[in-house]
């Protein structure tokens, strides 16, 4: 399942990802909110990664 992998918090990559693509957005779409989900995150992957406890 595609939604077993969320992005890891702790990696600085991961923010210069999202800055990227909320950049790339804007540019896009004119609205002032985006909706990313992640109401329904699964976390049992981060259960396992001892930097992110």
């Amino acid at each position: 399942n595609i939604n077993n992998i969320p992005f890891d918090p702790t990696m600085d990559e991961t923010y210069t990802v999202l800055q990227s693509v909320l950049s790339d957005s804007r540019t896009i779409f004119t609205d002032d909110y985006i909706h990313m989900g992640g109401d329904e995150v699964v976390t049992g992957c981060w259960n396992e990664m001892p930097e992110i406890q």
